[in-house]
């Protein structure tokens, strides 16, 4: 089911003509704007139609454990962004792809679930997502400003 989702809503974004209008916004909304793309409503449908996933996952959450609150998933925009920015996606926007997230999500489960494995307290699960958040975007913009080496040395250059 989930699968099947996530390769359909991939297609769509790669394919279709709503998924690239959402690529141009991301980018860089006001040449989206001069390319003819009315910004407000469309960003108006991405919204509507990121509610009605919400309420689906929502729902979805319901059906498997029987009871629901409105703080169930209280916490989860944290993995969320993490997944996201972990699979490549650029912060800044206009970058990214729904394999990467999944690779994402794939790797922060993985890591948190060796945490619980292996004892790690709770506070310090938080921590390391944060970490692993940090070199995500280091790497990002490592490979955005041209070569890793340089990038690092002038990150850690002592600068008077």
């Amino acid at each position: 089911g989930i699968v099947a989702i996530v390769v359909a809503l991939g297609l769509f974004l790669h394919k279709a003509r709503f998924g690239r209008y959402t690529y141009a916004i991301g980018s860089n909304q006001f040449a989206a704007r001069a390319a003819g793309i009315n910004t407000k409503r469309h960003l108006a449908k991405i919204y509507i139609l990121s509610g009605i996933l919400a309420g689906l996952s929502g729902y979805y959450y319901y059906l498997r454990l029987g009871c629901g609150a409105p703080t169930s998933g209280l916490g989860g925009e944290l993995q969320a962004i993490a997944a996201v920015v972990i699979g490549g996606a650029a912060l800044s926007g206009g970058e990214g792809r729904i394999s990467g997230t999944v690779l994402g999500a794939l790797i922060l489960t993985t890591v948190t679930s060796g945490l619980i494995i292996i004892n790690v307290a709770a506070n310090w699960k938080q921590v390391v997502v944060a970490i692993l958040i940090a070199a995500a975007v280091l790497l990002q913009e490592a490979r955005t400003k041209g070569s890793s080496s340089k990038f690092l040395a002038n990150l850690f250059a002592n600068k008077k």
